[in-house]
C-alpha cells in the first residue's frame, strides 16, 4: 500500500506472463508437432540464443524426451522432424547444444 508503484510492476509483469502461457496454450492445441517445435527453436533462440558467426548458438542441454516434454509431443516424432531440419540444413542439434544456421529459413521451414 505504502509503493503502489511496486504492484502496478508485478501486475505488468504477471499480465505478461499470462499472455504468454496463453500463446503457449493455444499453439499447443491448434499447431501441428513441426510448427510447435520450430516455434519452440525460436523460442529458445530468443531467449537464450547467442549470435555467432555460423548462426545462433543455444547452450542448454536437451535431449528429444525433453523437447518431446516441452512441444507434448512423443520422443520419436521429434527424431523425425529435427532429423528433417538437420537435413534441410537449418540446424545442429546435440544434447549439450543447438545452433540454428539460419532463422528466418527456419521461421519459412515446412
Amino acid at each position: 500500500m505504502d509503493q503502489p508503484q511496486i504492484a502496478v510492476k508485478i501486475m505488468k509483469i504477471m499480465g505478461q506472463k499470462m499472455a504468454m502461457l496463453m500463446d503457449r496454450v493455444q499453439e499447443l492445441i491448434s499447431q501441428d508437432v513441426q510448427h510447435r517445435i520450430i516455434r519452440a527453436l525460436i523460442r529458445l533462440a530468443s531467449e537464450s540464443g547467442k549470435k555467432c558467426d555460423d548462426g545462433i548458438h543455444i547452450d542448454i542441454p536437451l535431449t528429444n524426451k525433453d523437447f518431446a516434454n516441452m512441444v507434448g509431443s512423443t520422443r520419436e516424432t521429434i527424431n523425425r522432424v529435427l532429423n528433417r531440419l538437420k537435413k534441410g540444413n537449418l540446424l545442429k542439434i546435440n544434447h549439450h547444444h543447438i545452433v540454428i544456421y539460419n532463422l528466418e529459413a527456419l521461421e519459412n521451414f515446412s
